[in-house]
């Protein structure tokens, strides 16, 4: 009997055994994620997060492993890691109501509106608003918002009424709070918007937006003594956190006690403490308040104290030394600790600023070789990610560079430097629908700081949208009040839109503010006010009392003389220019005007001397230069005004805007392979120039031939897709047509030829691509177009082709009209 049992007993062990050894991927992942949630439940998060990454490896959209993912992160404090997660899950599940929950309110967290709003409108079309009371806060501080923008009393109170009957919802409270304390502030009820801030601290004590607005609510009732205390209570409680103590010692300054603010940032240093934040606060403080000398003197005592951190003081010893223009040192004492440095984030991190210093004193490969190390050792590190992205655009590989900008963003996903760089990477590979979108997440991200928002704000003036160009830059102001940047571009919006008021409000803001660039700014937005108005009369006036008031300078005096050019009063402008030079002195700068007003005059023997006699002077002058090589063209003397550029390219034989003299004169000439190898010199040294991207890729095609340079064209001007200026549109079209598209071609150089009529280039371009499509009539009408725009005696290189296809074009219409049938001759 046991012998006829042994049989199927062990063939159930052995289906066992074979089962238990193969189980599905499925399985796996479960295993592991039951794995991470007993070790949650132990405290032990590091290996959680451990098996998770198991978990991902064997099934990316494991939703629960997700979610215990971005919930480890977020109760440990990486808000960009758990946003980053919490970004993946809704994208691989779209109605997870934790993960648009969190993700809502990280970005309110972050003032990120935009973000807010886009991941509410994905809760709402998931229908889970209504039964999660955070996300219905949120909703009504999206809506207390939209009236405040929208000036709606009414619906202001009504948001703030909702959100009043939310206090009591455990969950939602500290919200909902936000609009409450908002709208009673808004009312000025400053001792009702204190006690909600007060309950609301003792409901959630590490509200930090809540510290920051009783701060506001004790300087509102005078309250000064409480201001400094709770400095003092924020700085304890929100240690990681470096406003309240750039407030406290704001403050102390402010009352004059130096001493008290250096001590109180002495105090906050732990000696036993493995950091080195606080050391470096003081640091800070003494680099601003006292100097570099002070700054590197308390290095020096830091690193003769010895310690864990000593490579690390060594490394901020030798950044100051370089930026303080001890270039040779610096490099030297980061070298030195670069070598010895062990392999861990503060080593990395101080190779990476070794890479900075070599790439700022052009030792590219050397920067490359850190960077390469660096991300060798680790390939999530932001700056490296960041510095190498920017090597690639500059290298025209923008698909690479989007690559390590994710992965960047992956680690930081506010970081707005990261996103500026994604706007410049989908600019250079022809995006251009996907910049605007960048530019206002960095925007967003930096908290309307004025070198991200002046960058947008550009971009918009760029594409004539004022209007959303000045919200920005109001918005900048915000941040920064006084900054002279800001404002002089918002004074030049309101210069395009004739906005006198607006305008004459940030001349006064600038007039206020004092200081000799902000009055500079206010002097020169008023004389573009005036300029726009065609007010000549007040502008001379304006220009000639600024003059003899002596308060705007020598540019106040020059732009007199400019203004009577611009007037058409060359005599006039002369008699000042020689007056002037009376009164004062005859200097280099004046003497250089006078020359220019003397061509305006045309006396161009005197301009000549005397630009001469300056170029004697200051040898290699780049406007000196220019100017004398100008009168030179303007006399038709293209060989002297050639040999003029060469004089100065031999004293600095770099000079960009030399240089690209130089490209254009022997374009003239006809010496194309001269031209397009300075083009590729001045692209080399600076690839972000639309101006020498254009100029370059438009040599290449019109004057060489192989697909290897047409590809090459292409690569350089493919950041020209989908752009408005004519001449741009001309070099995209015409490599498209060069590269056989011409459907695509067509959609570029008809504008450009429309907007360039008188440009017998563009005409040409336009009649090639109507040829390339067969479109014979109109081809042989553009290409008459050319014909008939040839100046006497010219000859240029497209002319034979030119007339050739009018004939042959003519020859085949005539052809296929003989051969037509009587009907169709008839039709």
């Amino acid at each position: 009997m046991s012998l006829r049992v042994f049989p199927t007993l062990a063939a159930a062990l052995l289906a066992t055994t074979f089962l238990t050894g193969c189980k599905t991927a499925d399985q796996k992942a479960e295993d592991y994620y039951q794995s991470a949630l007993e070790l949650v439940a132990e405290g032990d998060a590091e290996r959680a997060l451990v098996e998770l990454r198991n978990v991902f490896k064997l099934d990316e959209d494991h939703e629960g492993a997700r979610v215990a993912y971005a919930r480890i992160e977020l109760e440990r404090g990486n808000l960009q890691q758990a946003y980053g997660q919490y970004l993946r899950l809704v994208e691989q599940h779209p109605g997870n109501a934790e993960g648009l929950r969190e993700l809502a309110r990280i970005a309110l967290d972050q003032n990120n509106w935009v973000e807010v709003e886009r991941v509410v409108r994905l809760a709402g079309e998931a229908g889970v608003i209504e039964a999660d009371p955070v996300l219905r806060a949120i909703q009504i501080n999206i809506d207390y918002r939209t009236a405040l923008i929208g000036n709606d009393p009414a619906a202001r109170e009504a948001a703030a009424a909702k959100a009043l009957e939310m206090l009591g919802e455990e969950e939602s409270t500290s919200i909902a709070r936000r609009v409450v304390i908002d709208n009673l502030i808004r009312r000025e009820d400053w001792a009702q918007a204190l006690l909600q801030t007060e309950q609301g601290i003792e409901a959630n004590p590490q509200d930090r937006q809540l510290y920051l607005i009783r701060l506001g609510l004790f300087e509102k009732l005078g309250r000064t003594a409480e201001i400094e205390a709770q400095l003092k209570d924020m700085i304890l409680l929100f240690p990681g956190d470096a406003a309240p103590t750039q407030m406290l010692i704001g403050m102390l300054l402010s009352q004059g006690r130096t001493d008290d603010a250096e001590g109180f940032l002495r105090g906050l240093i732990d000696p036993a403490a493995e950091g080195y934040e606080a050391q470096m606060q003081v640091v800070s403080f003494l680099l601003a308040r006292k100097g570099p000398e002070a700054a590197i003197a308390e290095l020096d005592a830091l690193i003769a104290a010895g310690g864990p951190n000593v490579p690390f003081y060594r490394s901020s010893r030798g950044s100051l030394k370089f930026d303080t223009g001890s270039r040779d040192e610096g490099i030297a004492e980061l070298e030195e600790v670069a070598q010895a440095v062990e392999d861990t984030e503060d080593g990395r991190r101080i190779k990476v600023a070794l890479a900075r210093m070599y790439q700022t004193t052009g030792n590219i490969e050397g920067a490359k070789t850190l960077i390469g190390e660096v991300l060798a050792s680790d390939p999530t590190e932001v700056e490296a990610l960041k510095i190498r992205a920017t090597w690639l655009i500059d290298e025209d590989n923008p698909g690479d560079a989007l690559v390590d900008l994710r992965s960047a963003l992956d680690q930081s996903p506010f970081d707005p430097k990261i996103m500026m760089l994604m706007a410049q990477a989908h600019e250079r590979a022809g995006n251009s629908e996907l910049v605007p979108d960048m530019l206002s997440r960095a925007v967003e991200a930096s908290k309307g700081a004025p070198e991200y928002s002046l960058r947008y704000a550009e971009y918009l003036t760029g594409k004539n949208q004022l209007l959303p160009a000045e919200d920005v830059l109001k918005d900048a102001l915000k941040a920064e009040n006084e900054n002279v940047s800001v404002l002089r571009a918002l004074g030049l919006v309101y210069v395009r839109l004739v906005d006198r008021p607006r305008l004459q409000t940030v001349i006064a803001t600038l007039n206020r503010i004092g200081s000799e660039s902000a009055k500079s700014v206010a002097n020169d937005l008023t004389a573009r006010m005036l300029a726009a108005q065609d007010r000549r009369d007040e502008l001379n006036a304006f220009l000639e009392n600024l003059a003899q008031s002596g308060e705007g300078g020598l540019r106040a005096e020059i732009a007199v003389i400019q203004s009577r050019l611009a007037a058409g009063d060359p005599t006039g402008a002369l008699t000042y220019a020689d007056d002037l030079i009376a009164r004062t002195e005859a200097s280099q700068q004046l003497r250089y005007i006078r020359a220019g007003v003397l061509v305006a005059t045309g006396a161009f023997e005197e301009a000549e001397k005397e630009f001469s006699g300056l170029l004697e002077e200051i040898p290699g002058s780049t406007a000196i230069v220019m100017a004398l090589s100008n009168l030179q063209a303007i006399q038709g003397n293209p060989e002297a005004a050639l040999a003029v550029v060469d004089q100065g390219l031999a004293v600095n034989p770099d000079n960009g805007a030399l240089l690209f003299a130089k490209a254009g004169m022997l374009e003239r000439s006809e010496d194309f392979e001269g031209a397009i190898a300075i083009y590729e010199k001045l692209y080399a040294a600076n690839s972000s120039s639309i101006v020498i991207a254009n100029n370059l890729a438009s040599t290449i095609t019109t004057y060489r031939d192989s697909r290897e340079d047409l590809e090459r064209a292409y690569t350089v001007a493919r950041r020209l897709r989908n752009t408005e200026v004519p001449a741009f549109q001309d070099t995209y079209g015409w490599i498209a047509a060069r590269l056989g598209n011409y459907d695509e071609a067509l959609g570029y150089l008809e504008p450009a030829a429309a907007a360039l009529p008188n440009e017998p280039l563009a005409q040409f371009h336009l009649a090639e691509t109507y040829s390339g499509l067969g479109r014979k009539a109109e081809a042989i009408e553009t290409y008459q177009k050319v014909l008939d725009l040839q100046e006497e005696g010219a000859t240029p290189s497209y002319l034979e082709r030119v007339t050739s296809e009018i004939e042959r074009l003519t020859a085949e219409t005539e052809a296929e009209a003989a051969t037509a049938s009587p009907v169709e001759a008839g039709q």
